[in-house]
């Protein structure tokens, strides 16, 4: 009997857990970011590849290994031992090669610039997630505003339904009137499911971009008050591009590029190898020699082909400074350029949102109001009352739209920019 009541609590105790699992919980933007650059897959990847070239440095500016060799010298074909030819003995050889004085420290500087490169392409990824996060959570959030201002709609027009069929009951209405209620009441339903199927794709986009499953329930919270984002916009030409990852990283490839060409010019010099060997031999037959050997020899390669080859690696070299030239030019025209747009577009959305608040909404308000009273008065027709109430209905999901569009500029004002502008 006991093991039967143990089952039924654990069966319950199972079955809330379950269900306070799959309650959707509101989220703050900070930990959804924090969530993102902890778990996003990419952001790892380039992670490890940024930590994998920066540990390929210090080996680019190493010597060669070192060979050793061992060789047998001088032995009778014909009676392969040691102690009947003079010039017969056994060689231990040690051999190191030596670039030309400068080449080592240039490759490993070329090798330090990709690893700053790396680390720049990192970065303006781990920036344009960011920015991704955030466009995704503004637009989770109108969308919530949208379907709560649609809710609160629907409950107006079943006020309004009532009102239209008491006013037909009693011979003062149409029942086109009621009809035409109805019809509104109907279309908010559809834009209710059409808001929630929206809602569904952003919130699968968010979770993918945290790397969770799509399904997770995100509940948006407040976005913080839109009088802050004023300041950002009235800075414009305070704004620098030089802490742009990308352009950070395009910076660091040309200067990788010279120091390839100076890598390209030292190659027309040869490059070295010391070697030392010890050779040791047997006492003769005869009772001679034995007298063991010591070897010392410095080797170069020529660079004779240096018209074919050389050459043509300083001329390749060359070629690839300036276009890493052109195209680090081009791309600060292009982010100059959305720098523009980012700023016009905050302060567009800044100004719209003052004007909604301060006149077009608290007038719709006051045409809503008017015609209500006209409307109960019998001096408006219902019409007029039901066009005033969509037509505020639209403006607040405007004002909606335009708050989250302009914590979104100011998204794509930090990304263009390079660093975070909101404390």
């Amino acid at each position: 009997m006991q093991l039967k009541h143990f089952h039924l609590m654990l069966l319950v105790f199972l079955f809330f857990g379950a269900l306070a699992a799959q309650t959707p919980k509101a989220t703050g933007l900070p930990e959804l970011l924090r969530m993102a650059l902890r778990d996003n897959p990419q952001l790892k990847a380039l992670r490890n590849a940024q930590e994998a070239q920066e540990a390929g440095v210090s080996p680019a500016g190493t010597l060669p290994d070192p060979t050793l060799g061992i060789s047998f010298l001088n032995v009778p074909w014909n009676n392969p031992v040691f102690d009947q030819e003079a010039m017969s003995g056994k060689q231990i050889n040690l051999a190191q090669k030596i670039p030309f004085p400068g080449k080592l420290a240039l490759k490993r500087n070329i090798v330090a610039k990709e690893a700053a490169i790396v680390k720049a392409q990192y970065l303006e990824f781990k920036n344009r997630l960011i920015k991704d996060v955030k466009t995704a959570y503004y637009d989770l959030f109108y969308l919530d505003q949208a379907v709560l201002t649609t809710r609160k709609n629907q409950e107006l027009l079943k006020e309004f339904v009532k009102i239209a069929t008491a006013k037909y009951a009693v011979g003062k209405g149409l029942q086109q009137d009621v009809l035409k209620a109805q019809v509104e009441l109907a279309r908010q339903s559809d834009l209710l499911l059409t808001l929630n199927q929206k809602r569904d794709v952003v919130q699968a986009r968010l979770n993918q971009l945290l790397n969770r499953s799509l399904q997770i329930p995100i509940v948006t919270t407040s976005l913080p008050d839109v009088q802050t984002l004023r300041r950002f916009a009235k800075h414009g030409n305070a704004y620098s591009l030089d802490q742009r990852p990308l352009l950070i990283g395009l910076r660091q490839r040309l200067e990788q590029s010279k120091k390839r060409i100076d890598l390209a010019k030292k190659n027309y010099w040869p490059d070295f190898t010391v070697s030392l060997a010890y050779t040791q031999r047997d006492v003769l037959i005869s009772g001679k020699g034995g007298t063991d050997f010591i070897s010392l020899g410095i080797r170069f390669n020529l660079p004779l082909y240096f018209h074919s080859k050389q050459s043509k690696q300083v001329e390749a070299s060359v070629l690839r400074k300036q276009f890493t030239e052109q195209s680090l030019e081009n791309t600060r025209n292009q982010i100059s350029e959305a720098l523009a747009n980012a700023l016009s577009a905050l302060q567009k959305n800044l100004d719209q949102e003052e004007l909604y608040r301060h006149s077009i909404i608290p007038q719709a308000r006051q045409a809503l109001e008017s015609a209500r009273a006209g409307y109960q008065n019998d001096k408006v027709d219902f019409l007029t009352l039901l066009n005033n109430e969509i037509t505020l209905f639209k403006i607040e999901l405007s004002y909606q739209r335009i708050l989250s569009d302009s914590f979104k500029s100011l998204a794509e004002l930090e990304y263009v920019i390079g660093h975070p502008l909101a404390k």
